[in-house]
């Protein structure tokens, strides 16, 4: 008929993520999980432009959060989808960076919508973290549970 038709062919490239509290309850925020790493070229780069302004264990940390993250996006090829898939898979790079920020060592991580078990491998991965992960269905369950057995 002629009319120019388009479609939606490009996945979701921002999501937000909420830091909820209780009120007058302790809260945890470790901002060193949170920043972001600097290449061999950027720390060269810094060490250039600022002699004198910048300490060395700044470099080491990072550069300080910012409130958005660029992340390689999960896509049909990512090694993260090799047990199975789940419509809002999030990079593991995402989880890792909120449990390891928002999680004291030792700590208990309650993962209420596993998915397909992202944030329990993260909790796996840091080594001296508990985790406690429900997903009621049968299907994502399994997922979570062929990553994890992955990681032994």
């Amino acid at each position: 008929d002629g009319r120019l038709r388009t479609r939606k062919t490009h996945a979701t490239r921002h999501e937000r993520v909420l830091w909820l509290s209780k009120p007058g309850g302790d809260a945890y925020f470790n901002p060193v999980a949170m920043a972001t790493k600097y290449t061999e070229e950027q720390k060269k780069v810094a060490r250039q432009k600022g002699a004198g302004r910048l300490r060395e264990d700044s470099l080491t940390i990072g550069k300080p959060p910012w409130s958005w993250w660029t992340t390689p996006r999960v896509n049909s090829n990512s090694s993260e989808r090799r047990h199975g898939s789940h419509p809002s898979m999030k990079p593991l790079e995402v989880a890792r960076r909120l449990i390891l920020a928002h999680s004291p060592p030792d700590g208990l991580v309650v993962i209420p919508f596993a998915g397909s078990g992202s944030e329990l491998v993260e909790c796996a991965r840091a080594g001296d973290l508990r985790c406690v992960a429900f997903e009621i269905d049968q299907k994502y369950a399994n997922i979570t549970k062929k990553r994890v057995a992955a990681l032994a």
